[in-house]
């Protein structure tokens, strides 16, 4: 007994001793009482000849009913059509959805800023009772104090969506942007493909830099568009970049089509 502990009673050796069907006790009982030529265990194989092959028997014997139950189940879906189209529209559904949601966690909460340092980037909101989970932005006021007193931020920027019109005539259309300090790009690290980012030089209301996808879908990738002219809201502005594909600012999810300098009054 004490050899067989030191082996593996699998079934081959169980069925050499005991033919029955025994469980537990009785298995035991049968293998103390069996001869042991037939019951000697060399690490952990069984040395009784009709135990040879057995593992492979049983690969195939499932390998047969695997292919049994997808018969069986393919025959039952193509007697029902209805069932089966239904089962493919809801798999089909199933793997969009999934998809779809793990595309916009991705986009949203996993995938880094698309800054020089996006483990280095904080946000600072200050607590109102009112305010959504209690929290608001910060006002001009604020930002401008954080920027010039505490010595613990590199640097700080603000940044705010704002919707407008954008173009004249018959081609105009509403358009996301963003309202951003002078020094946000540089702040950000951003290079810039085309052009350059507007500055501390730049007047607040005279110019504008315009987002990848917004310069390709709406101005054809056309590099002339530095220089020119462009309707955001009630005055024209001078475009004078165009920011790196890819790039969406502080904000996740949707890329604003511009960004415009954010003046002394924070408008």
């Amino acid at each position: 007994m004490a050899d067989l502990v030191q082996g593996t009673l699998d079934l081959p050796i169980s069925r050499t001793v005991a033919p029955g069907p025994l469980h537990g006790w009785g298995i035991a009982q049968r293998i103390r009482q069996g001869p042991q030529e037939v019951l000697r265990v060399d690490q952990g194989r069984s040395t009784d000849p009709s135990s040879r092959g057995t593992a492979g028997r049983c690969l195939v014997r499932m390998h047969m009913q695997v292919w049994s139950d997808a018969r069986v189940a393919a025959r039952t879906l193509l007697r029902s059509p209805g069932f089966l189209l239904a089962a493919l529209l809801t798999l089909v559904v199933g793997m969009s959805a999934t998809t779809l949601a793990l595309t916009a966690v991705n986009a949203v909460l996993l995938k880094p800023l698309p800054v020089r340092a996006p483990d280095r980037v904080v946000g600072i909101t200050t607590v109102g009772e009112r305010a959504v989970l209690r929290q608001e932005p910060v006002g001009f006021g604020d930002y401008a104090d954080l920027a010039r007193d505490v010595a613990a931020f590199e640097s700080v920027v603000a940044h705010r969506r704002m919707g407008s019109v954008v173009g004249a005539g018959l081609d105009r259309r509403i358009a996301i942007g963003e309202q951003v300090s002078p020094n946000y790009f540089a702040t950000l690290g951003v290079s810039f493909p085309l052009g350059r980012p507007f500055d501390e030089a730049d007047q607040p209301g005279a110019v504008v830099v315009l987002g990848h996808a917004a310069w390709r879908r709406h101005f054809g990738a056309d590099p002339r568009i530095i220089g020119r002219e462009l309707a955001i809201g009630d005055r024209r502005r001078t475009v004078v970049g165009i920011a790196p594909a890819g790039f969406t600012g502080l904000f996740r999810g949707v890329a604003p089509e511009f960004w415009q300098p954010l003046d002394d009054a924070g408008g």
